[in-house]
């Protein structure tokens, strides 16, 4: 198996200025949704990630992972939510990575996005 890009490049977050997940009018601040895609995950690799919180169950190929955590009241609670999934991402054996975007709903018209691996 090669390595992913995000595992290559030691999950070296960006910022992004461009929105690259839509949101829902639904969706509250503070809610978090993630995608990271590969070529093709192996089965291991999609066991460890449906640990992870946030872990929605796709329909789709074995090509991308989706995390959808919704907001709360307490920003704190949405910050931690935040960070423990980014730090999930960096410390899983998702060898395949090749890109990944976590998108923070900050305000109603403010998402702030970061990415890692390949445009």
């Amino acid at each position: 198996m090669t390595l992913g890009k995000c595992m290559r490049k030691n999950w070296i977050w960006k910022p992004v200025k461009s929105h690259l997940i839509d949101f829902d009018e639904t969706d509250s601040i503070g809610t978090i949704k993630c995608t990271v895609e590969s070529s093709s995950f192996s089965e291991k690799e999609m066991e460890e990630a449906s640990k992870f919180k946030g872990f929605v169950e796709s329909e789709s190929s074995a090509q991308k992972l989706f995390f959808l955590i919704q907001g709360v009241a307490n920003r704190s609670e949405n910050l931690a939510a935040f960070n423990t999934l980014k730090s999930q991402l960096e410390s899983s054996k998702l060898e395949s990575a090749d890109r990944a975007i976590i998108c923070a709903r900050k305000a109603e018209r403010q998402i702030s996005t970061i990415r890692c691996g390949a445009k």
